[in-house]
């Protein structure tokens, strides 16, 4: 309809209208166009704030994760105190059962990391980690990732000495 009314107005030589139509035309497209980017970077917002609610909730469960680590290791360091008392005091007497609890936990509990990093592995393999618009946390988030895999490489390495040189049979 527009485009014969614009041949119209070509074979009519009616400039002005011709621009008008023109106009009209343009500014539509690029209302339109205006229109898809707001929905677009609206839908942007509302994918970064459910993300970074994820990534509250990875932190908050790794944070509960190492907590309970850091008080499993204490009780492991009091245990090896406990070992070392007794093993340099001859005259000291420790009950059989509680000097295997002792060596149980002293030696041979493992501590083991449990790190969540859902959200972020999702956010990096589905491209969509420039949605976060703070480079900082984009940068922190990197850096932790990385600590993160050195921690476990090393754990894996120091598990796998741990049972190469102990007593197969333990």
């Amino acid at each position: 309809m527009i485009l014969r009314r614009i041949a119209e107005h070509l074979k009519q030589q009616h400039w002005t209208a011709v621009f008008i139509e023109l106009a009209i035309v343009v500014l539509g497209v690029f209302i339109g166009m205006q229109v898809s980017n707001w929905n677009q970077a609206r839908g942007d917002r509302a994918a970064e704030s459910g993300y970074l609610g994820g990534l509250r909730e990875d932190v908050d469960y790794s944070t509960d994760k190492l907590q309970t680590l850091i008080a499993n290791m204490e009780r492991q360091q009091v245990a090896r105190e406990k070992l070392h008392a007794f093993a340099t005091d001859p005259g000291m007497e420790l009950d059989p059962a509680v000097r295997d609890q002792l060596v149980l936990h002293a030696l041979f509990l493992l501590p083991q990391i449990d790190i969540s990093e859902v959200t972020l592995e999702t956010l990096k393999s589905s491209g969509r980690l420039p949605l976060i618009r703070s480079p900082k946390l984009v940068s922190e988030l990197q850096s932790l990732s990385a600590a993160v895999a050195s921690a476990t490489r090393l754990q894996a390495d120091e598990l796998q000495v741990t049972y190469l040189f102990s007593d197969p049979l333990l």
